[in-house]
Order: C-alpha cells, then sequence, then structure tokens
C-alpha cells in the first residue's frame, strides 16, 4: 500500500522507548473485576453471557471464542478439548484448551450449529431453553 521507497525509509525510524519519550505511556490493561462481571452478566444477552463465562472459566483470549466450531472440540472424553487457530500454529505449536462440565453444559446448548460453523454466531437469535 505504500511505495518501496517509503518502507526502505521507515526501517530507519527508532522506535519509542517507554520514560524516554514525549510520548505518553498508556497503563497497563487490568482484568475486570469478578464482581463487575457478575453485575454486568444479567444485563448481556444469553450468547453473550455464555461467551463470557466460557472465557473466564478457561482463560481464553475473545477472538477464540467467536472463532470456536464444533470441527475444533475433542469431545470424546471427561473434559473436552478445543483446539483453536492460533498464531504460532505455523511453527508446529498446539494449543489445546480443556472445556471442564460448566463449559460443556454451556456448550451444549449450542449443539445445532453445523461442525464448521462459529459456535457463538451474532447472527444466532434464539437459544434453546435454559
Amino acid at each position: 500500500m505504500i511505495s518501496h521507497e517509503i518502507a526502505g525509509r521507515l526501517k530507519f525510524v527508532e522506535s519509542l522507548k517507554s520514560g524516554r519519550t514525549i510520548a505518553p505511556d498508556r497503563p497497563k490493561r487490568k482484568p475486570v473485576s469478578d464482581a463487575i462481571i457478575a453485575q454486568t452478566l444479567p444485563h448481556m444477552s444469553h450468547v453473550v453471557r455464555d461467551m463470557v463465562t466460557i472465557q473466564r472459566e478457561t482463560g481464553m483470549r475473545p477472538g477464540e471464542i467467536f472463532a470456536m466450531t464444533w470441527s475444533q472440540i475433542d469431545t470424546s472424553d471427561d473434559i473436552w478439548i478445543y483446539m483453536p487457530r492460533h498464531k504460532t500454529e505455523h511453527h508446529g505449536i498446539v494449543r489445546l484448551v480443556p472445556l471442564n462440565a460448566k463449559c460443556q453444559s454451556i456448550l451444549d446448548r449450542y449443539r445445532d450449529t453445523p461442525p464448521e460453523g462459529i459456535i457463538f454466531s451474532p447472527k444466532r437469535k434464539y437459544l434453546h431453553k435454559l
């Protein structure tokens, strides 16, 4: 999207050094407290509430929840294993996310999703009986 000349010049631009420039240092993001999440859950749609609950149980990144499909979940044992696609998989690194009984009970409500379909699709307008 830019010329080779500009790309070449950008190689010589020094990166900002934390605390040593006039650019403001942003504070590190902190996790949302459990109390705030508990207060917020009742105001979320069922689908978003389920996503947040699974994320809290597993420590998954939001993108991993958004991309979850049944074809990526091994349900053959007591603890299900989710194998998300991730940024280092091309290096042969496999990421395994165990899904406990609480996650499984939530996911069971989405069994009607096709194997390659996004489980927590924003197109889902309803949720089966809770």
